[in-house]
């Protein structure tokens, strides 16, 4: 009729491949989960590297500010030079300018003075896909 006869254990043998092949996918499927799992983790490292990144430029330039002021006042009472308060602000800008090069995050003057970029830009995520605190 339509019923194959197996001989020789071939069905033993199908049984057997199937089973490695369900293997073979479990270890693939795990290995997806691993990757994902680390890129979540890669992900959340470099936006905490971006906070403080963004921090410490933020600090840099308030200290940069303060030491143009001090030298404006000291330059108007004639202590310094005119070209030692130009220096000055030339390694503002030249601070600045690399905040800038370095990407969206990065320190810059904006309309109500100095700002610094959203850190899911900097990211490339969204607010709505924060990662839990519990997760590890």
């Amino acid at each position: 009729m339509g019923q194959t006869i197996e001989t020789g254990r071939k069905r033993g043998r199908r049984i057997e491949s199937a089973r490695a092949a369900t293997r073979v996918t479990s270890y693939e499927l795990e290995d997806v989960r691993r990757q994902v799992i680390f890129q979540i983790k890669k992900a959340f490292s470099d936006a905490l590297i971006a906070q403080a990144s963004e921090a410490l430029a933020t600090a840099n330039l308030a200290t940069l500010d303060e030491l143009e002021r001090i030298q404006r006042f000291r330059a108007e009472r004639g202590d310094i030079s005119k070209l030692e308060l130009t220096r000055i602000q030339l390694q503002r800008f030249a601070f600045e300018r690399d905040a800038a090069d370095a990407g969206p995050g990065g320190v810059r003057e904006g309309e109500g003075g100095r700002e610094s970029g959203s850190r899911e830009r900097m990211v490339g995520c969204h607010a709505s896909a924060r990662i839990p605190a519990d997760s590890k």
